[in-house]
């Protein structure tokens, strides 16, 4: 898509574009802060209108519970309090607006709390409501006699913005922008409501992104802890509610980035955009925002070189048999979703032998494992299925199946109640038991130097229990299902 806020009528804006874009299309709560007149509630007003949405503007300077609540009054039994709704009470509504939230009185601000953090008021869940939106006024504007009330906002509520993003001043506007912004002031036309358009612009962040969003998710989660630990070391000390927004705010403001087309060699303007507008109150002058920058950027390199190390070894491995076992072997330091990825994507380029023994060694190493999505083992459940169930009898007087005698003296060298001969004999035993529908020979002795060449690399990294393996394996999915609903 093309840049959203010149459809809006906004201009300026470039930098901040893509972070704003992300607050919207992920509903984040979102804090404007600037100089009087900057635009910051037309912005808010436009989009609510473009979408059409059920939409609410406070002014917090003079607002009052009931003006969100409505007028309580007791029910007939005089057992409980109910509200008399109005068009301006926040039931229903699907966006809401506080302006110069820095205004609002003390007491009202605990109530803003849970509206902002969770979208609950008086403990009442706002099922309808989407958009919390704020802005303020800069304190040193506030001096003027006109602004007298204006305080610095509570550390804590601030806290509860996942953005906070100051818009540029008339002075930091170029010169053909600031014609477009006078320009703007003349429009008489107004922008109709388009509610496909608003619906456009909430979905272009997840178009073309969610093929990378698995390397992301795992670069963001390691790049936030690291950039916490240094801002720490640095002697800013961020809450862990915030470093939880660095790891989701990397993501967003990436898709944010792609769906506007905008170039990114590499994650460095995303953690810059971070650094300014995902940390409220602690960038305020420019040598404040150039340090933090700085430590970003730290932050990001260090983690490029330590989740590189593996990137680089997985490219460098040109075979599918080789990333599987790869990644299979270093499964505590690799992500889950990267190991599902690498071996979701290479299995099915394995033959048939290959792919069996892989997968049930994949499921030995990773069956403990407590992020597993339970939809990869019930992907895999269908080709080791096998694997579980047992010994293969010979029916009296019935003909062998293809390949049993050739595993059994493959089985009479290995002790089989010790976990290499018993894994073994339940891969070999698999094969058997379905091999029906082959024409080839059952090549046991290619079965078992596969097996034989696995257990060497990856024996360390898996738990062999010799008994109940079915019962074992239903409680694995089980318990995993459980953990993910």
């Amino acid at each position: 898509m093309t840049k959203f806020l010149s459809q809006l009528g906004i201009y300026g804006w470039d930098e901040i574009e893509p972070v704003l874009l992300s607050a919207i299309s992920f509903k984040e709560t979102l804090l404007l802060t600037g100089k009087a007149g900057t635009a910051k509630s037309v912005l808010f007003d436009r989009l609510a209108r473009r979408g059409q949405l059920k939409y609410r503007k406070y002014n917090a300077s003079l607002l009052n519970v009931e003006d969100l609540l409505g007028i309580p009054m007791p029910n007939r039994f005089r057992t409980r309090l109910r509200y008399i709704k109005s068009p301006e009470t926040i039931w229903g509504a699907e966006a809401v607006f506080i302006d110069e939230i820095n205004r609002c009185k003390p007491e009202l601000q605990n109530k803003l709390f849970p509206l902002i953090y969770d979208r609950t008021i008086q403990g009442v869940e706002l099922k309808t409501l989407k958009y919390r939106w704020a802005a303020m006024n800069d304190i040193d504007d506030d001096a003027d006699p006109a602004y007298v009330g204006a305080e610095p906002l509570d550390k804590a509520l601030l806290d509860r913005f996942v953005y906070s993003i100051e818009v540029p001043a008339w002075n930091k506007l170029s010169l053909e922008e600031k014609g477009y912004a006078i320009k703007e002031t003349l429009n008489s036309y107004g922008y109709p409501p388009d509610k496909m358009w608003f619906a456009n612009l909430i979905g272009s962040t997840w178009i073309g992104s969610i093929d990378k969003r698995e390397q992301i998710e795992a670069t963001a989660r390691e790049y936030a802890a690291t950039f916490a630990d240094m801002l720490f070391e640095s002697g800013i000390e961020i809450s862990t509610r915030r470093v939880g927004y660095l790891a989701k705010t990397f993501i967003e403001i990436f898709m944010a980035f792609r769906a506007l087309r905008l170039p990114l060699d590499d994650y460095r303007p995303i953690v810059r955009l971070q650094a300014l507008y995902c940390l409220p109150g602690l960038a305020k002058q420019e040598k404040e925002k150039e340090r933090l920058i700085a430590i970003a950027t730290k932050a990001l390199d260090y983690t490029r070189r330590h989740v590189a190390e593996h990137e680089r070894e997985l490219l460098s491995l040109p075979i599918p048999e080789d990333k599987i076992l790869f990644v299979l072997k270093n499964s505590q330091a690799i992500d889950t979703f990267e190991t599902v990825s690498v071996i979701t994507k290479n299995i099915g380029l394995l033959d048939r032998y290959k792919r069996r023994t892989l997968i049930y060694f994949a499921y030995l190493t990773l069956k403990d494992r407590r992020s597993m999505p339970p939809s990869f083992f019930e992907t895999i459940e269908p080709e080791i299925r096998d694997c579980f169930d047992g010994e293969v009898r010979l029916k009296e007087g019935g003909q062998s199946p293809i390949g049993y005698w050739e595993c059994q003296d493959v089985l009479s060298k290995v002790d089989v109640k010790k976990p290499f001969g018993n894994v073994l004999r339940r891969i070999l035993n698999s094969f058997i038991l379905d091999h029906h529908g082959y024409d080839d020979k059952l090549d046991v002795t290619y079965v078992a130097n596969l097996f034989k060449k696995y257990w060497e690399i990856l024996h360390d990294n898996i738990k062999v229990e010799i008994k109940e393996y079915k019962p074992l394996w239903q409680a694995s999915i089980e318990a995993m299902k459980g953990r993910w609903e």
